[in-house]
């Protein structure tokens, strides 16, 4: 009888132990679990992060370009605007010619016929 208590003792202890063991493991697995979880997590805000990183340089470098463009964009237009005005002021001045050279060529003209008429005299 006695080994029977005994006996069942042990069964009880190990099945004690078993549970205990059970436990252990199954603790163990929940940490793992837990920290693989918080690895993902810590995976997913370093490439969010990342991303993020990447977007801002990327809207900086395209306000950059935009920028770049619109500078040009001035430049090309004042240069325009000057090549204009320079074309304007060779057609005034072309015009001022002619008008100085027509009065010019009338004063000549007046002249030589003030002059041929006192030779007359």
């Amino acid at each position: 009888m006695k080994e029977k208590k005994e006996k069942k003792m042990n069964e009880e202890e190990e099945i004690v132990e078993r549970k205990r063991q059970e436990e252990i493991a199954e603790r163990k697995r929940q940490e793992e679990i837990t920290e693989r979880k918080h690895q993902e997590e810590i995976q997913i805000a370093e490439r969010r992060r990342q991303e993020e990183i990447q977007m801002e340089e990327r809207r900086r470098r395209e306000e950059q370009e935009y920028e770049e463009w619109k500078r040009k964009e001035k430049y090309e237009e004042r240069k325009r605007k000057d090549e204009m005005e320079f074309e304007l002021q060779k057609i005034r001045l072309g015009a001022e010619g002619r008008f100085s050279n027509s009065v010019a060529n009338h004063t000549n003209e007046a002249k030589v016929r003030t002059s041929s008429l006192d030779a007359k005299i």
